[in-house]
């Protein structure tokens, strides 16, 4: 069995920690992954495995003073708190400009081979032929377009608010595009799950985060 724990935004929030088998818990928490949002889980699930998996959950909490070790976090309410998972892995976590949250020593992690045979996978790809080193820290820059120049000011305003580091470029033709920056380990769950939460943030602004980049 592995614990998880409940996180959520209301004022009585008491942090409960419930007992899942390894099934369930690979339900919720995919591709060695150890941190969850609700809404997520249920964007990309079965709704009637996940309401049957949550159901049996529910009937196994465990004491506190019981638990050996919690190996899952599940947030509910709390989408402020997706920018510092970008890999949905509690190791991994950053700040908002990207840097680590715990040492160096603390975070290990460590970038996937083979990727998948995707667009981002082959950026990775070439980027090895080339020589990138995976295992230094670097800025990756992510970009949103938006369906329509310029974007509403209340979606540059909730980039920024997640972002710090973005920056309108607005182009001579009458387009343009958002920049911001995470400072972290290049992998492919980092860019593929940064691009995913941001599109879905700006999706109702005609905004779409689908393209990225390294300086090598």
């Amino acid at each position: 069995m592995k614990n998880i724990q409940i996180i959520d935004g209301a004022q009585n929030c008491v942090y409960d920690i419930f007992a899942a088998t390894d099934e369930e818990f690979a339900t919720i928490f995919p591709l060695g992954t150890d941190i969850a949002f609700i809404d997520e889980i249920y964007e990309t699930g079965d709704r009637k495995l996940l309401d049957a998996a949550f159901n049996s959950i529910w009937q196994r909490r465990v004491k506190k003073a019981d638990v050996r070790g919690v190996h899952g976090l599940v947030f509910y309410q709390l989408d402020k708190k997706k920018v510092h998972y970008p890999t949905r892995r509690d190791e991994e976590a950053v700040n908002p400009d990207g840097s680590n949250l715990r040492s160096a020593q603390q975070a290990m992690p460590t970038p996937e081979r083979p990727w998948p045979d995707d667009a981002d996978g082959d950026v990775l790809r070439r980027l090895e032929v080339r020589g990138f080193d995976f295992s230094e820290r670097c800025l990756v820059d992510f970009n949103v377009d938006f369906a329509s120049w310029p974007p509403p000011p209340v979606a540059i305003a909730t980039l920024e608010q997640l972002f710090p580091s973005s920056k309108a470029y607005p182009s001579a033709e009458g387009g343009g595009y958002v920049q911001f920056q995470i400072y972290g380990t290049l992998t492919y769950e980092l860019v593929v799950t940064m691009q995913r939460i941001v599109s879905a943030e700006m999706a109702k602004f005609g905004g779409i985060c689908e393209s990225w980049g390294v300086l090598d």
